[in-house]
């Protein structure tokens, strides 16, 4: 929240509220933790004789201090439809299995003139139905066909919805403004018809109201409990996806677990050391987590992650880390309808023996090595016409002054006479949020390790998050870096291979053939950035996640290396394709996975040889760079954009 203060401010100044922010556009939302706080109250009054359930979980998500589960009790009969046999679900008198968001039709009208549709994008995988056809052929069957319009099915009654919609703002007729709106995913006018509204700050937004708690604990006090939400498990509806478990979380570096953040004063004065067994309790409950020693955060709080420590939810959810709601109040924060996050402390104490919490973060410095290389520019130099800083201005890790150099060879090179594929990254946009990490799970049919497996150092994923500390704790500078197969053209991998497994071809792609590798496992000790995995089990997909795989990915025995492939089934593709079209592959015909799923577009792919692609741009940008290469020679094809940052 002091961060939300912050950004509105910064906007506020820069005169972008009612200009790129609109403040008139946000409808007002209903509901809310009021609403249900006075839900609870009814059913604890025994005034609720039929309770739905769709799409929640306040079993989990709610703090028991709310009593809900004794609320439920008091409900003559509870109808839960859900996609998965959550919390809430498992006490549930009758259960109704409901299709997933991606096999159902819905919805959103939350922002004045944009209308949003949801459309399925797959069959139902098992015999489901979504809630609103469930709703529909209840009110069939009990006679109510006045309540529905006498609509056959969902998609019927919406399209009948937004008949309406198209009175208002479409044109032409009714069928065809429906199939634009599908394709363009719903309806967003251009003039909103919202009014410029006039903003004033309150001397109460820098009062920020959780609780009014007191951050100053001393020796053997109570410190402040702050749950926060995980990129991996949100608010814990993910927590039962595996690829999300896998991937570390991108600051602590941890895999398949939750922790509880302590600061080293904090833990040293309760004889706690990392990896220990640490008991958060206070009146409302009661955690034990393993304990992860972090400077940055301020010693009376202890930082816990939101939507672990499922009771159910899944094999892969349930028993796994502990549950920070169990320690809140049961209180709103003061001024709103909303949980009040930072309002409670508990006492912390050294639990009984060690945890089991797998980091995988080699080191958190990176040792002079300039791998994610930043700089410091100060806010008083000019930009050059490219918008870019003078390197010689440059302060802190990497300045490299913007030189190029080419390092004299001793062997004649390789060329790539039509296509050099390559990758850029650029680390001024990259937030370490891993979605290239799950997109190469999800596309190239990687295995999950588990938990034993991450442990032992047997992870699989082809794309790892580092992340790194620069500076002090009073001005920390955390970098992130995309590590994955560089596809070196001077590849330390290739010649060590003795059945040549994995060589280089005239598209400069350092090529996989799996039917070839024996397991010899030189390429992987040779390999200078360590991107290379070995399957040490036969990993097996059980129904129904089987059907997820992608036919055009070959799936990888025991005993086989594997790696980065940049996508090669989708650059096979995009060649077929332009050859289908008579001419050469063109800049932006080839995504891959990972560049596809960035929120932030720091991933380009292209071709470097020709010149007007964007990789080959990026690649002579002054911010340039390619990891070891200096050192080692290896002529990377993957090319890092330094990190930038002005000093303000």
């Amino acid at each position: 929240l002091p961060l939300l203060v912050t950004v509105n401010l910064i906007n506020l100044v820069l005169g972008n509220v009612g200009t790129t922010i609109n403040l008139a556009l946000l409808r007002p939302a209903t509901g809310g933790l009021a609403a249900m706080s006075k839900l609870i109250k009814s059913m604890q009054d025994d005034k609720v004789k039929l309770l739905l359930v769709d799409g929640t979980n306040p079993l989990f998500n709610l703090p028991s201090a709310f009593g809900f589960a004794e609320a439920m009790k008091m409900v003559g009969t509870i109808v839960s439809f859900a996609s998965h046999m959550d919390e809430t679900t498992a006490l549930a008198d009758i259960i109704l299995p409901a299709s997933s968001s991606l096999e159902s039709w819905g919805d959103v009208h939350s922002v004045t003139g944009a209308y949003g549709l949801q459309q399925p994008v797959m069959l139902p995988v098992f015999d489901t139905h979504g809630f609103g056809d469930t709703l529909i052929a209840l009110a069939k069957q009990s006679g109510n066909d006045a309540a529905i319009g006498g609509q056959a099915d969902f998609l019927s009654y919406l399209k009948n919805a937004w008949q309406k919609i198209h009175t208002e703002h479409g044109t032409g007729e009714f069928k065809r403004f429906w199939q634009e709106c599908v394709e363009r995913g719903g309806l967003f006018l251009k003039d909103r018809g919202a009014e410029r509204v006039k903003v004033e700050v309150s001397n109460e937004a820098f009062d920020i109201h959780f609780g009014h708690v007191d951050l100053a604990a001393k020796h053997n006090e109570d410190v402040v409990v702050y749950p926060f939400p995980s990129v991996r498990s949100f608010d814990g509806n993910s927590a039962n996806r595996p690829w999300l478990s896998e991937i570390p979380d991108p600051i602590s570096q941890v895999v398949w677990d939750s922790w509880a953040e302590i600061n080293p004063e904090t833990a040293k004065s309760r004889g706690i050391e990392a990896g220990d067994v640490v008991t958060i309790r206070n009146f409302n409950g009661e955690l034990n987590l393993p304990a992860y020693i972090s400077p940055y955060v301020h010693p009376g709080v202890i930082a816990i992650p939101i939507g672990h420590g499922h009771t159910g939810f899944g094999r892969f959810a349930q028993g796994v880390g502990g549950n920070v709601m169990k320690l809140l109040p049961g209180t709103m924060a003061k001024g709103s309808s909303s949980l009040a996050l930072i309002s409670t402390k508990a006492e912390v104490l050294r639990g009984r023996g060690r945890s089991d919490m797998v980091n995988v973060q080699g080191s958190d410095s990176q040792l002079g090595r300039d791998l994610a290389k930043s700089s410091i520019i100060p806010a008083v130099v000019a930009a050059d016409a490219h918008g870019h800083a003078d390197n010689a201005h440059a302060e802190g890790h990497g300045a490299h002054n913007g030189e190029h150099h080419d390092v004299k060879q001793m062997y004649q090179q390789r060329e790539h006479p039509l296509y050099h594929w390559g990758l850029v990254v650029d680390l001024n946009a990259c937030t370490g949020c891993s979605a290239c990490v799950v997109a190469c799970y999800s596309e190239n049919n990687i295995a999950i390790s588990g938990k034993d497996g991450a442990k032992r150092g047997r992870e699989m994923s082809w794309i790892r998050m580092e992340r790194y500390y620069d500076g002090s704790a009073e001005e920390l500078q955390v970098s992130f870096l995309p590590m994955m197969c560089q596809h070196c053209g001077n590849a330390p991998c290739e010649p060590v291979c003795p059945v040549f497994a994995t060589y280089h071809n005239e598209e400069g792609l350092n090529v996989m053939t799996y039917n070839r590798c024996v397991g010899t496992r030189y390429c992987s000790n040779n390999c200078s950035y360590k991107v290379r995995r070995f399957n040490w089990y036969q990993y097996d997909f059980p129904e129904p996640m089987n059907w997820q795989l992608n036919p055009d990915v070959t799936p990888r025995n025991v005993g086989v290396m594997e790696k980065c492939t940049f996508f090669v089934q989708r650059i096979n593709a995009g060649k077929d394709k332009a050859k289908d079209l008579g001419r050469v592959v063109q800049d932006g015909d080839i995504q891959p996975a990972c560049v596809q799923s960035c929120p932030t577009q720091a991933l380009s792919f292209g071709n470097f040889n020709d010149p007007n692609s964007q990789v080959s741009k990026l690649s002579k940008d002054k911010r340039a760079y390619k990891v070891l290469d200096h050192h080692l020679n290896t002529q990377p094809s993957v090319v890092y954009l330094e990190d930038r940052r002005y000093k303000i």
